[in-house]
């Protein structure tokens, strides 16, 4: 994790006398933990004593090379953990997926012969740990005395964190091949599930990159090129997310394949395995603040346990290490954090290193951090972790056990039940459905319920009334074993214990998604029946005309459907205003495409591409309109396809050109054309009629930009691109703060710690805020007239005198999350999205980017009505 925030009088960090005494020996290639090597030739021993079965193959072996002197291949370590499953029978390999790149994806469960043997029957038995309502007492006494802990380790979910996967190899090796009798008798007690490749794709981009940087040997000036990846670096996948964000959303192939495979174990103990910056101490054992309130405390007392045995061994051998600092358990999506929510202690282990500090770097004038050392010590960290949870297998399976029971406990004191409207829009609800349903989440219709609950709006907590109740609602109640889960998805607002986080700090899925759903705190029993599975419904083919297919802008995924247009190169009009034909309403923005004028296009392939992503079509029998303009209506415009540059590289955000890239290319494709930022003054713009900034972009040649934009182009821009936009393309003021906020002291007369909780004061640190959508506007088609938008930093949109506001911050924009009331003032009535004229063009911006890690759903189709519809506005 390369991401950091300030750092208070939290942190514990230990610096043995041993480890400084040694140091003053070290030569300039000495690594402080090679005199505690049981064996030159074998530096990843743990135990002292250690031998080997000779017949499991060692790394080098197989791998051509020392642990740790070269950064290994995928594809190698992909050989290797074949090789190690064709030796021993301690070893089971499994692929569990592949990722975008098509690299796969897999396990290796490491344990006794006879763990192994019995695998399925050890996660059944552990599986019916996870439910409370089935498991009696004796049933627990009875798993908690013959079934294994079990503990999964992931390495690399950040490409460029490198280190990990040497880690993960050493301690496969380790587990698979010592023949040592405590090795032997952990296993007895452990099985342990290795993933040694979270993110393959980023890692080989990062390798690929440093084999073709570096010279024969590893350069370790803070100089050299192999210090500075160029954009956009390897921390990220193919589509340049966070996978590390990723775990909850699972918008992304890699954490969409490995949850089923994670579900079926449930590990009691997960590790996630990262680098940080090259000159940190190595961080282990509990995380700062803030933790979420859904974490019970039985969980976070486990968190101290290991921490003081990872303590031990360090400490043994005289490292440098820090704890109970930085990274913080409130945002759900991370390696650490979502699996506590599965029923696991999840802990984090951050190594200095990363892309920066390459095979070999100055650490200091007296040492140089190498990549074997870096690995090692996330080797022993790791044997650390399999060696405590052996010696606690039972209390460990008996917590695990408790997890679910005070999930339920909780709902009991602490009532939270979520009514969501099954008549939502199908391709919206069948998201939160899967999303449930891959989270192991129940999910209920409503059959028949008692009392009288009051049902609040997640829009601004106010009471909806009965008429929730008669929409035939699902029912996603906190009151199961995933109920902690639950709360972390679903509760109306995120109580944050410490402000000073360095993430979001708001998620809710029903305001991400814009689902119409309520919800009570109050005691209510319900009668459910089971959801009917869902499966990839074909959209209606209604009607029987032939004058046009009319389709519906209510449907979310209508951008989708101009994409299939553009492709299959059709005459597009849009409707101006509501329409209603042979007795059904389609709302403003719906697509009229005529016959008549599309005698050139196979219609009716058109037609299935578009049912097969759920949408409906209508064909129309006559022209002529119960209400609003006829189809053929000038009212009704022509809708040009979109040609769209979407523009990448320095100085774009390299997350937000990924989101942009991931929205425009899987979530609901349309056809692009990427264009490095510094080539785009060598492209006849004029073959494009949309070029979309993502966040940080900005065009050295404004002039060009301002003169196609009078010409008919539409500009859409993103975060500090539509500050760009703003000020070098319209001409806009900034935006100033409001004549009543009040006065503060200046910076020079606060002390030192004034200073620092006025930062606190001032961040911004991802809270959702309600935008007030101006519905009469043409780019709000299938939109509510409402958003929640998560907001991260200061920026704010100005307006000149023709600008048109989209959406607006509410006069009390915070829904949730942390936000001052200062910055609420601030925000408090300014655009969220807006819309400018500029000649024939036009330009379009959003205040911040709801392309945010891709579960914005609602927010994200206001940024593509702005890519469809901008050359028709």
């Amino acid at each position: 994790m390369a991401y950091s925030r300030r750092i208070f009088m939290r942190s514990r960090i230990r610096i043995a006398v041993a480890a400084l005494a040694a140091a003053c020996t070290l030569g300039a290639h000495g690594s402080p933990w090679s005199q505690h090597a049981h064996h030159p030739d074998r530096p990843f021993e743990y135990l002292e004593n250690s031998s080997y079965d000779p017949k499991v193959p060692t790394p080098k072996s197989v791998i051509g090379h020392e642990v740790g002197k070269y950064f290994t291949r995928h594809a190698d370590i992909v050989r290797y953990a074949e090789a190690l499953a064709e030796s021993t029978d301690r070893v089971v390999v499994e692929r569990y997926g592949q990722s975008w790149q098509r690299r796969p994806l897999m396990t290796l469960t490491i344990s006794d012969p006879a763990n192994i043997a019995r695998l399925d029957e050890i996660y059944e038995a552990n599986r019916e740990l996870a439910d409370p309502r089935t498991l009696s007492a004796d049933r627990l006494d009875e798993i908690a005395e013959h079934n294994p802990a079990i503990v999964w380790l992931s390495f690399n979910v950040h490409g460029n964190e490198a280190s990990a996967a040497e880690a993960g190899i050493a301690t496969a090796y380790e587990l698979a091949a010592s023949t040592h009798p405590d090795v032997k008798a952990w296993l007895k007690d452990v099985v342990v599930v290795i993933d040694p490749m979270l993110n393959p794709d980023g890692h080989s981009r990062y390798v690929s990159w440093f084999e073709n940087t570096m010279g024969v040997e590893p350069n370790p000036s803070h100089d050299a090129a192999e210090r500075r990846e160029p954009w956009p670096g390897s921390r990220t996948n193919h589509y340049l997310f966070d996978l590390n964000r990723d775990w909850l959303w699972l918008n992304h192939a890699e954490s969409r394949s490995r949850l089923p495979a994670y579900r079926r174990v449930l590990p009691h103990l997960h590790i996630d395995v990262h680098e940080q910056g090259w000159s940190r101490p190595f961080f282990f054992g509990p995380g700062d603040t803030p933790y979420s309130a859904n974490i019970p405390q039985s969980t976070k007392d486990w968190l101290e346990l290991y921490g003081d045995h990872n303590a031990e061994i360090f400490d043994k051998r005289g490292l440098v290490y820090s704890t109970k600092e930085r990274f913080d358990y409130l945002y759900p999506g991370y390696g650490k954090v979502l699996p506590v929510y599965h029923g696991a202690v999840g802990l984090l282990t951050e190594k200095g290193g990363h892309s920066f500090a390459g095979l070999a770097l100055e650490f200091s004038d007296h040492e140089v951090l190498t990549l074997e050392e870096r690995a090692h010590h996330h080797f022993l960290i790791c044997m650390s972790y399999v060696e405590t949870t052996a010696k606690h297998r039972e209390a460990q399976i008996r917590r695990f056990a408790k997890y679910f029971k005070e999930a339920m406990d909780k709902a009991a004191e602490s009532p939270l039940t979520i009514l969501v409207a099954s008549d939502n829009d199908p391709a919206l609800i069948s998201k939160l459905h899967d999303l449930c349903r891959e989270h192991g989440i129940e999910i209920g219709l409503l059959t028949g319920y008692e009392g009288r609950p009051t049902l609040r709006s997640f829009r601004d907590n106010n009471d909806a009334g009965r008429q929730p109740l008669r929409r035939a609602p699902w029912v996603i109640s906190a009151n199961q074993p995933m109920g902690f889960l639950v709360r972390t998805l679903f509760e109306p607002e995120t109580y944050v214990e410490d402000k000073d986080t360095y993430d979001i700090t708001a998620w809710n899925a029903i305001v991400a998604f814009g689902l119409e759903a309520w919800y009570t705190t109050d005691e209510f029993s319900v009668e459910t029946m089971n959801l009917p599975k869902a499966g990839d419904a074909l959209g209606e083919l209604i009607g029987e005309g032939d004058v046009a297919l009319v389709i519906d802008a209510a449907q979310h995924k209508l951008p989708s459907v101009v994409g299939l247009a553009a492709k299959h190169d059709l005459f597009l009009r849009r409707a101006g205003s509501t329409v209603r034909v042979d007795g059904k309403s389609f709302e403003k923005g719906s697509l009229i495409i005529h016959r008549v004028r599309n005698r050139h296009a196979d219609l009716q392939a058109f037609v299935r591409d578009v049912r097969a992503i759920g949408v409906d079509v209508h064909r129309a029998s006559t022209g002529v309109t119960e209400e609003g303009p006829v189809l053929g209506a000038n009212a009704n415009d022509r809708l040009p396809l979109p040609k769209i540059a979407l523009i990448r590289n320095r100085p774009a955000s390299l997350l937000s050109y990924g989101q942009h890239w991931w929205l425009l290319d899987v979530e609901q494709p349309i056809p692009y054309t990427a264009i490095d930022h510094d080539h785009l003054g060598n492209v006849d713009l004029n073959q494009y009629n949309v070029i979309v900034l993502p966040d940080g972009a900005r065009p050295g040649d404004a002039d060009a930009i301002r003169d196609w934009v009078r010409a008919g182009g539409t500009l859409v821009a993103t975060g500090s691109a539509a500050i760009w936009a703003e000020r070098s393309v319209l001409n806009i003021e900034a935006v100033k703060d409001p004549e009543d906020l009040e006065e503060r002291k200046k910076l020079h007369e606060l002390s030192f710690e004034e200073r620092e909780q006025r930062g606190v004061e001032d961040r911004v640190p991802g809270p959702v805020l309600r935008a007030i959508v101006d519905t009469t506007h043409p780019l709000s088609a299938g939109l509510p007239d409402w958003l929640g938008v998560i907001v991260r930093g200061d920026r704010r949109l100005g307006v000149g005198e023709s600008t048109f506001v989209v959406a607006r911050f509410d006069s009390e924009p915070l829904l949730n999350g942390v936000m001052s009331e200062r910055n609420q003032q601030r925000f408090a009535g300014t655009p969220m999205c807006a819309h400018d004229r500029l000649g024939r063009g036009h330009v379009v911006r959003f205040a911040h980017d709801v392309t945010i890690r891709g579960f914005q759903h609602r927010p994200m189709r206001l940024l593509l009505n702005a890519i469809v519809y901008g050359p028709g506005l």
